[in-house]
């Protein structure tokens, strides 16, 4: 597929590498961020950048969270056993 630009096509192949994304969905993807603010696409990019900044795993269950204990195991009134 031809595109218009180099960094809409790096964008695409970017984006096309998640999981359940092929090169149309990741073109509609971009195409649809075209449209949007500077305001909006730098609050999305500050998200994902926060993926690896401020997310990690729980150090009792390793689920996903934002804290060192997550908000389960952290729940003073759960059932320990």
């Amino acid at each position: 597929m031809e595109y218009p630009s180099q960094i809409v096509k790096q964008i695409v192949e970017g984006f096309s590498r998640l999981p359940g994304i092929g090169k149309r969905t990741a073109t509609r993807m971009v195409l649809n961020l075209l449209k949007q603010t500077p305001e909006e696409i730098d609050e999305l990019g500050n998200l994902i950048l926060k993926i690896k900044t401020d997310i990690r795993y729980c150090k009792q269950c390793y689920n996903i969270s934002d804290t060192e204990i997550c908000s389960i195991c952290g729940d003073l009134s759960r059932d320990k056993t």
